[in-house]
């Protein structure tokens, strides 16, 4: 908000001529800092700053430097601006503005605002049925949507789901899709919109989720399409692969390069994963049958699940220790019942164990004294994440990493106990980075809604809460081999 009030300030000031000498105090408690957006404009937070020319208005910028600005905004913010002056009103609806925006469905007077204003979107999300004011918004906009989301809450949605997506595919940008059927449907036959989602000719990631198993007779009477997706999301409530998903595998099997399932589905449909030769990122929940994508030539990324009773099949373990080309592996399951000892042990004897990049683990507490000793086994590894049962002190894990054991990692994820902001302070995450400068820490830990440690009660680094406690830590200034929330973190200085 206070950008937005200044920005009214400057540009009002320059549309009315007016001759203000003050400009409105910002909270009495914030600390002076001035953000410099280009080498003639300073947007200053001091009520000492002085009152900038006409000149230099923010009026006065050539449009591509007033984009810049503009950028700064939220789309709220963008539309309020929009009654200022003619200029603001075409600018503040430039594509470069808007093709970053994501609406989601519970913003749905913003919803309505975009699909009428807004020249196109980068996500839109709305649940159907939907108000007579969005449902008008959709069927008359203009707006071209990268990723639409459509959740259905019941039958009676169908109708303004299809009109809707068929509209967004006939602007043409979508590109992304996501459907979710809240209730369940009788079969997939009468369910036009995954008719109208299979028939779509631009798709090129595609997630579908059901409430339940779905009910039709094998094959589906519908014309083969052509081959376009890339990515493939499917949650069911089946056991088995049920029709339409075997449809989308056959139609898309030369192109499809990630596929990802999740739900109740335990058996896994490899008589039509192995026909695909683009396939490098299998996410699963079932073993079976995993001992045959050796067959898969692409294949870099791999996600196992083990169920309640914590066993890994034979036919996974014998893969593990095989596979010649694996990057990224990610075991999961219940952390009170998952035993990681005999995965890692296969994985750290396969050929892929020298160039293995990217590893996620799921564990019970006292395996951790296993995992701590993994970086070694692993020397090109970048990416660790560690997600632990009942998580004590890794003041000891901390300690083992370092450009020795884990000479490659740029990345490590742990959700460590007890508070988040108290662990940010601790001597042992600092001493981490102090250590290990190319090193990025991420929490994956929420922030606790109610916390009696001493830099809690203090109440320092108040904008750390919520999503910004999941920035990527470290202990250098960010670069351009950094992530782009490389955040260089010096407690000492209070923000």
């Amino acid at each position: 908000m206070l950008l937005e009030c200044l920005f009214f300030h400057h540009v009002t000031s320059a549309v009315e001529a007016s001759e203000q000498t003050s400009m409105s105090s910002p909270p009495s408690k914030r600390p002076h800092r001035a953000v410099e957006l280009s080498p003639n404009v300073i947007f200053s937070t001091s009520t000492s700053a002085p009152m900038m020319d006409e000149s230099q208005t923010l009026l006065a910028l050539p449009d591509d430097a007033l984009l810049a600005v503009l950028a700064f905004l939220q789309p709220r913010q963008l539309l309020r601006c929009r009654p200022v002056c003619r200029r603001l009103r075409d600018l503040c609806l430039h594509p470069q503005l808007w093709r970053t925006v994501k609406v989601l469905k519970d913003d749905k007077g913003l919803q309505c605002a975009a699909l009428r204003l807004a020249p196109c979107l980068r996500l839109l999300q709305v649940a159907s049925p939907s108000s007579a004011n969005l449902e008008a918004a959709v069927y008359s906009t203009t707006c071209v949507v990268s990723e639409f989301h459509v959740t259905l809450e019941e039958e009676s949605g169908q109708a303004f789901a299809v009109a809707a997506l068929q509209l967004f595919s006939a602007l043409g940008g979508l590109r992304k899709l996501a459907v979710a059927f809240k209730y369940r449907i009788a079969s997939i036959e009468t369910t036009p919109l995954l008719r109208v989602a299979y028939s779509l000719k631009h798709i090129n990631q595609l997630t579908i989720g059901f409430a339940s198993h779905l009910l039709s007779p094998e094959p589906l009477p519908w014309p083969e399409q052509r081959s376009s997706l890339t990515a493939l999301q499917y949650i069911t409530g089946s056991v088995t692969a049920d029709p339409f998903l075997g449809l989308l595998l056959r139609t898309h099997a030369t192109t499809l390069e990630e596929v990802a399932f999740d739900g109740a589905l335990e058996e896994l449909p490899v008589a039509l994963l192995v026909n695909m030769p683009r396939l490098r990122s299998l996410d699963c929940r079932s073993q079976d049958g995993v001992s045959q994508l050796q067959a898969l030539p692409s294949l870099e990324s791999i996600s196992l699940y083990v169920h309640d009773d914590g066993a890994w099949s034979p036919g996974v373990l014998d893969y593990l220790r095989q596979a010649p080309k694996l990057r990224s592996v990610t075991f999961e399951g219940p952390q009170a019942h998952i035993d990681i000892v005999a995965p890692l042990r296969a994985l750290a004897e396969s050929p892929c164990a020298n160039t293995l990049q990217s590893l996620s683990l799921h564990c019970k507490l006292d395996m951790f004294e296993l995992v701590a000793s993994t970086p070694p086994q692993f020397p090109s590894l970048q990416t660790l994440e560690l997600h632990i049962k009942d998580a004590g002190p890794f003041d000891t894990f901390l300690r083992a990493v370092s450009s020795s054991t884990a000479p490659c990692l740029t990345e490590l994820r742990l959700a460590p106990g007890g508070c988040p902001h108290a662990f940010l302070h601790g001597p042992a995450l600092l001493d981490l980075l102090a250590r290990n400068p190319r090193l990025h820490f991420r929490i994956l830990s929420a922030a606790l809604r109610s916390c009696a440690c001493q830099w809690c009660a203090w109440g320092c680094h108040v904008e750390l809460r919520g999503t910004a406690l999941r920035r990527a830590f470290a202990g250098h200034a960010r670069t351009t081999d950094c992530p782009k929330d490389c955040f260089r973190w010096r407690p000492w200085l209070l923000e």
